[in-house]
C-alpha cells in the first residue's frame, strides 16, 4: 500500500504490474504490487520514495525488479546479500534494491544493494539481466561511495566508477 495518511503522501513509489496480452481490460491484469516500505521518515514524505528502473524476467516467468529506495523497512528476505540498509539521520534509507517476484507476483527474495556504510549518493540499480541459470546481473554508476560489495573484481574502486554485479539465483 501507499504509506502515509493520504495518497498525496505517496509522491513516488515504484510498482510492478504484469499483463496478459491475450486478455483485455481488467481481465488482462495478472498482478500489480507496490515495491516500497511503510515507514515515512520523520523528515517527511520527501524521504519516502522508491523507484523501479530496471526489469527482467526468466524462462519460468519470475520477474526481477531493480531500482532505488528510501524506505528503511523496504521488504527484504533472510539470507540475501544485504537484508538491511544504513538508515541515515533522516531515518530513511537511500540505496539500491533487487527484488524477485514469482509469476503470480509473490515475493520470492529481495535485497538492498549499495554502500553498507553510507546512505545517499543516488544509489540505484539501473540495469538488470538474468541468465539461463537464473543468476542476476545488475549495473549502475557507483556514485563515488567506494564500498559497494565487491568480490572477485578485476578493478578496485577508483571514484565515480560504475559497477557490474552478479547475484546468485537466491539473491546472495
Amino acid at each position: 500500500t501507499c504509506p502515509g495518511n493520504s495518497p498525496t503522501q505517496c509522491p513516488n513509489n515504484g510498482y510492478v504490474a504484469e499483463f496478459d496480452p491475450t486478455k483485455s481490460g481488467a481481465a488482462s491484469l495478472v498482478f500489480s504490487t507496490y515495491l516500497n516500505g511503510k515507514h515515512v521518515s520523520s523528515s517527511g514524505v520527501f524521504f519516502a520514495n522508491s523507484t523501479v528502473s530496471a526489469l527482467a524476467a526468466d524462462a519460468a516467468g519470475n520477474v526481477y525488479a531493480g531500482g532505488s529506495n528510501q524506505y528503511r523497512d523496504f521488504p527484504t528476505t533472510p539470507g540475501v546479500l544485504q537484508p538491511t540498509c544504513n538508515a541515515s539521520s533522516n531515518d530513511s534509507c537511500d540505496t539500491g534494491f533487487v527484488t524477485k517476484l514469482s509469476p503470480s507476483g509473490a515475493l520470492v527474495w529481495s535485497t538492498y544493494y549499495g554502500s553498507p556504510s553510507i546512505d545517499g549518493g543516488n544509489q540505484t540499480v539501473s540495469a538488470i539481466a538474468v541468465d539461463a541459470m537464473d543468476n542476476v546481473y545488475i549495473a549502475a554508476n557507483a556514485t563515488g561511495l567506494g564500498d559497494y560489495p565487491l568480490n572477485n573484481g578485476f578493478q578496485a574502486f577508483a571514484g565515480g566508477a560504475a559497477y557490474v554485479t552478479e547475484l546468485s539465483s537466491d539473491g546472495q
